[in-house]
């Protein structure tokens, strides 16, 4: 599955799509949406700029210490690389999910910004309970959204969708790769399955009603 995500072409990576013809655009596998050709290579870009820094093991470093610095030196992610790390949220319009808040000029990393815990179905019908934080974060982010039919009805176009930007799994605070359920009816009888308790218990910590989203 690794070798899989490795060979992830990075427009997957930013959840895009070519679209052919003369004017060179994008389409936004997520949500449909159209954007220019240079709109779409920026967020590219940003996720090229990345995986080139070495940001996914800048990301379990920093999921593991808690400290910038130490994740930097760690991993030898330059400070350029850091610099674009801390713009690809910018660049992909997920700013909600930075873990980086900038104060009187300066860059701050906020630790409780980082990760969030998401509750999810896996591809065995387990339920699962785990903290993903950064890109992979955004990715659980999208992923809640195009399943939950809690605040909306959950769609299986924008499930494949989903897979289709994340083929390889998505990986946790744990450095432990995941496999989301993307089949909606499958997430659906599970939860049909389950005991009103833990329904009830299932949908909340979905919603994050004792925690942020």
């Amino acid at each position: 599955m690794a070798k899989a995500r490795s060979q992830t072409p990075h427009y997957r990576l930013a959840g895009l799509e070519p679209l052919g013809g003369k004017s060179r655009r994008w389409r936004d596998v997520r949500t449909g949406e159209t954007l220019s050709y240079n709109a779409g290579r920026q967020r590219v870009q940003a996720f090229s700029a990345g995986h080139r820094g070495g940001v996914d093991r800048f990301e379990r470093a920093l999921a593991r210490t808690r400290n910038v610095e130490q994740a930097r030196r760690e991993v030898g992610l330059s400070k350029r690389g850091l610099d674009a790390y801390r713009k690809s949220f910018i660049a992909s319009g997920r700013e909600g999910a930075s873990p980086w808040i900038k104060e009187k000029g300066r860059w701050r990393f906020d630790e409780t910004r980082f990760s969030r815990v998401h509750t999810f179905v896996d591809i065995r019908g387990a339920v699962r309970h785990v903290a993903f934080g950064g890109r992979n974060l955004i990715a659980m982010q999208d992923y809640r959204e195009a399943w939950s039919p809690y605040g909306g009805l959950g769609s299986q176009a924008e499930l494949d969708a989903w897979l289709k930007a994340h083929p390889g799994g998505v990986t946790g605070d744990d450095v432990e790769t995941y496999f989301p359920e993307t089949d909606l009816r499958t997430i659906r009888a599970r939860i049909n399955r389950m005991p009103p308790r833990e329904r009830k218990s299932f949908a909340a910590d979905v919603r994050y009603v004792t925690e942020a989203a």
